[in-house]
């Protein structure tokens, strides 16, 4: 359940011109020349804090930008948490522990922070409206 977090020198990363278009939106999970952190069970920072954003929500139809402040004032509030791995076997990462059997904390990935990166062309509002199919129960899980 660590979180993961790298840098990448500027130099080594391709650089790529975007081209948004009319009407277009782009998000990215995290500023350029960095990887998106991402928590090994439910998923990315960004696609956690969305998601969660969408179901807490109580608004019948809600805005894109809404959704996307919400998520992303949870992920400036994020820190990662990461530990020293021992190694990996069959699969399954092996921690490094200390003498009261605690993982040991990676000092150098640990504390990291993270932030969204919207581009866009939108003239037009960008809403999403919540509905229950016919035949389903009003009491499902939210996904």
């Amino acid at each position: 359940m660590a979180d993961t977090c790298q840098s990448v020198p500027y130099p080594e990363v391709p650089q790529t011109v975007v081209n948004v278009p009319r009407n277009f939106m782009i998000i990215y999970p995290t500023t350029p020349y960095r990887f998106a952190k991402r928590n090994v069970e439910t998923g990315s920072w960004f696609e956690h804090e969305l998601r969660n954003a969408f179901n807490e929500t109580r608004e019948e139809v809600v805005d894109i930008f809404d959704l996307l402040t919400a998520a992303n004032m949870k992920i400036a509030m994020r820190e990662s948490k990461a530990f020293l791995k021992d190694n990996v076997q069959e699969g399954e990462v092996v921690y490094q522990r200390d003498a009261e059997g605690r993982r040991i904390p990676d000092q150098k990935a640990t504390g990291m922070k993270n932030t969204m990166v919207i581009e866009h062309r939108l003239c037009d509002w960008l809403v999403f409206q919540k509905f229950q199919p016919r035949g389903h129960m009003n009491n499902m899980p939210a996904m």
